[in-house]
């Protein structure tokens, strides 16, 4: 999900220079959903490969209010379709 807005991870990274590589990365994908396709190249291991001292525990909940739920629903559509369902409960 975080990929919903490659810029935003280089905000919130505090490292401009990496939103190039974040910005190709997503952009191999039809959705940000997508680039989940494996546990070695799960997104936090790409956003790793580009920004060593990433964590998801200390930058994720920072990226995902950054990009916030609207971007994100509009990219991820399972997701957003999850979340409809719990709406709809």
């Amino acid at each position: 999900m975080l990929f919903s807005e490659p810029p935003q991870i280089a905000r919130a990274l505090n490292d401009p220079g990496t939103t190039g590589d974040l910005q190709r990365i997503r952009d191999g994908f039809a959705t940000p959903e997508d680039i989940n396709d494996d546990q070695r190249t799960a997104p936090s291991k790409r956003i790793t490969a580009v920004f060593p001292a990433y964590s998801k525990v200390l930058f994720g909940a920072l990226i995902a209010e950054r990009i916030g739920l609207q971007t994100i629903r509009r990219e991820c559509p399972h997701f957003s379709n999850w979340l409809a369902r719990l709406e709809q409960l």
